[in-house]
């Protein structure tokens, strides 16, 4: 491989002795060709600058052709032997591969014209080697002006290298394309049983849908047959059905109009029922006072006839000398009252309530009652209020009264003999 300059010698000292030593300036000799670069290299420039198909298109231009069935190796094996062959045509093809190399790989090419150092060139391989782009790389360092023996050796070594680990992982690859190949056929075979599959369901549907599509159309033409049947057999059961339709409809509107009445008769009849309720206590009330007044005439009459006192009913009741304050009430029966509570072994206080009578004078007979009985029907609500409230405060006792009359008076004095609660409530 004497086509690079010293050979012998390392890396460092291989451009310092060439002829651009001297003169940096000096402008550089021209690219190497494909036939001035030793033939050992032609086949991992061949193999690895340029691809089948470009060696196929190279072989038509050059005017050439290959036996049929010929394989890649064959093919390859050609182009390394006629690059360095004496043969006209085959310096021709040469002529046409290294045109085609300069032309695929002129980025790389341009990229390492401007070094005029073996170490430049190495820094620019190793940048290509991470990169993973070695084929226009491999062929610009090649050819390239300055290239020396030793880093040719060094890019060639490690070129093969590469080959040989991708080889091995081709190796690999096709092994596992055959195993995917393999279970590829598989799916396919699968896919083709289910898509037949698929295909009966389908016809097995599409004739269910035929056949209910029949039926569908029969039984439309029953109903249609029917519903002409119907119009022309029975012309006026639509009209009676009408008829009927309409007096429900009055029936219904009579039964709101009913329901509505009796709602509100509902309401009335709880009303007089609560007005008959209130009637009876009142009549009650008053049979008891006619019947306290028919006792009291009675008696009344007795003594006349006989000429003693009367005491029948306030003879029950025994004051034992308390002071009765009667608050309101009509002043024409006062002497009646002072009577009745007399023969009750009682003291009689009346006050109006406060229409003559001051608020002074309320206080003052308060304060000397012992028990203070008050007509509620005639009374001043604020006096009989304050006389309450001064009852209970000081502990006497208090009673109400429905009414103003005799028959009330005798049941307060009843009730204010029998206990010592003040009542609100009227007796």
């Amino acid at each position: 491989m004497e086509i690079f300059d010293q050979p012998n010698k390392p890396l460092s000292e291989s451009f310092e002795d060439s002829a651009f030593a001297t003169n940096s300036a000096t402008r550089l000799p021209r690219r190497r060709k494909l036939w001035d670069i030793d033939k050992g290299y032609h086949c991992s420039i061949i193999g690895t600058c340029l691809s089948v198909a470009t060696l196929c298109k190279l072989l038509t231009k050059a005017g050439m052709q290959f036996e049929s069935g010929a394989t890649d190796y064959e093919m390859h094996g050609f182009f390394v032997r006629a690059m360095s062959s004496k043969n006209p045509a085959d310096k021709r093809l040469a002529r046409l591969v290294n045109k085609a190399l300069d032309k695929t790989h002129a980025k790389s090419i341009a990229s390492y014209h401007n070094e005029i150092t073996s170490e430049g060139l190495l820094h620019h391989w190793e940048q290509a080697i991470s990169s993973g782009d070695i084929p226009g790389p491999y062929w610009a360092m090649l050819s390239h002006p300055v290239m020396c023996e030793p880093l040719a050796t060094r890019v060639h070594g490690e070129v093969h290298m590469l080959s040989h680990i991708s080889g091995a992982a081709n190796h690999a690859d096709i092994k596992r394309l055959r195993t995917l190949e393999t279970e590829s056929a598989k799916l396919r075979k699968r896919v083709k049983l289910a898509e037949y599959k698929f295909r009966q369901r389908l016809m097995g549907r599409d004739e269910k849908i035929a056949t209910m599509g029949k039926c569908l159309a029969a039984e439309r033409a029953a109903y249609k047959k029917l519903q002409q049947q119907a119009a022309t057999t029975v012309p006026g059961r639509s009209q009676k059905f009408t008829r009927l339709q309409m007096s429900l409809a009055d029936e219904q509107r009579k039964v709101r109009r009913v329901s509505a009445v009796t709602d509100r008769q509902q309401v009335e009849l709880r009303r007089l029922r609560k007005d008959c309720d209130i009637l009876a206590q009142q009549i009650e009330q008053r049979d008891g006072e006619c019947q306290a007044l028919e006792l009291q005439l009675l008696a009344t009459l007795d003594a006349l006839e006989n000429g003693t006192s009367s005491r029948t009913t306030e003879s029950k009741i025994n004051l034992s000398g308390s002071r009765v304050l009667y608050l309101g009430g009509r002043k024409n029966m006062y002497p009646f009252f002072k009577n009745i509570i007399s023969r009750c072994n009682g003291e009689f206080i009346p006050h109006d309530g406060g229409v003559e009578n001051g608020t002074r004078q309320l206080h003052g007979a308060l304060s000397k009652a012992d028990i203070v009985l008050c007509p509620v029907d005639c009374v001043s609500h604020g006096a009989c209020l304050k006389a309450k409230k001064i009852c209970s405060d000081c502990g006497k006792r208090f009673v109400p009264l429905r009414s103003s009359g005799m028959s009330s008076l005798i049941r307060g004095l009843e009730h204010a003999t029998s206990t010592t609660i003040t009542t609100s409530k009227p007796i």
